[in-house]
């Protein structure tokens, strides 16, 4: 909701400053639920997922990152 709201910000700005200052919030908006998600989310699911499930994920990943798709 909160990266939503800045991008509304962003689409709205009608200067360079205003421009800026926008990409500056999503910028810490955007470290913040990186921040959560490398330190609460992932580990939590890392200690709850299966083996087969991480490789199944890690396979997806490499899939993608090399441009393909599943």
């Amino acid at each position: 909701d909160e990266m939503r709201s800045v991008m509304a910000v962003l689409e709205s700005a009608e200067d360079e400053q205003s421009l800026l200052i926008g990409i500056r919030a999503l910028q810490l908006v955007v470290q913040a639920h990186v921040a959560v998600e490398e330190g609460e989310i992932f580990p939590a699911f890392r200690q709850m997922a299966t083996p087969d499930t991480l490789r199944t994920l890690d396979d997806e990943a490499a899939t993608h990152r090399a441009g393909g798709s599943r």
